[in-house]
């Protein structure tokens, strides 16, 4: 940003705290915030009249190796174990470029959808989200759009990464088949239990991800910038 010819304003915009931390260890001189990924919560609403229990989903693009990495793993490691948990239990698989191994598996417990028209419809109608990565950096945004449509989401310490929340309370932290086993049979035989984590988690989202809290927080720095 110019002020005039010879003056050049420089700021960094980090969009977790870990990514922050890893920015200054690469030797960033400059003031460097955080501006996690922002959203606006009017196209998120929530009808609980429309989630079905039990039901767990994924979604998220096939086409990111993380993605399809960790489906895989959850599929063979953890899946196996949790659909005899219930004969009503039912896990949606969505996103687009879906891999033809997933319509194979071998399960009457698991839809795959593959692309779906409405995302924000399609967790509206499921309960707990699952994302099992092993791998990837950054802060995942259909995290933050779960949060913010009530989800319960039981995702790995990496899938968390950067967002600020509080396993037990606004998310369930798994990192193990058992750990995921253990998360997942507290939901579906506690109902009220997912339910709380999800109000919690939109708290937590509506505090830290609303849209135009964090764009005048930027324009303030902007201005404090320009104004020397």
């Amino acid at each position: 940003m110019k002020r005039n010819k010879s003056t050049v304003f420089i700021k960094y915009f980090a969009i977790s705290n870990p990514d922050r931390q890893n920015i200054l260890k690469m030797g960033c001189q400059t003031r460097l915030d955080v501006f996690p990924v922002a959203i606006d919560f009017e196209k998120y609403h929530v009808d609980v009249k429309k989630t079905s229990f039990p039901t767990l989903f994924h979604l998220g693009a096939m086409d990111w190796r993380p993605n399809k990495e960790g489906l895989e793993w959850f599929l063979d490691e953890v899946w196996p174990d949790i659909e005899t948990l219930s004969s009503e239990l039912r896990f949606y698989i969505a996103g687009k470029n879906m891999q033809k191994q997933f319509f194979d598996y071998d399960s009457d417990n698991l839809i795959v959808e593959g692309e779906i028209f409405d995302a924000v419809e399609f967790m509206n109608s499921k309960a707990i989200m699952i994302v099992p990565l092993l791998s990837g950096s950054g802060m995942r945004v259909k995290i933050i759009e779960g949060m913010a449509m009530q989800k319960c989401i039981i995702a790995t310490t990496m899938a968390a990464e950067g967002i600020n929340c509080k396993h037990g309370r606004d998310i369930m932290i798994a990192d193990t088949p058992d750990e995921f086993y253990r998360a997942i049979l507290q939901c579906i035989t506690q109902p009220n239990k997912w339910r709380e984590i999800g109000q919690h988690a939109r708290k937590t989202v509506e505090r830290d991800h609303e849209i135009n809290t964090n764009a005048k927080r930027m324009l303030d720095i902007y201005h404090i910038l320009t104004a020397g």
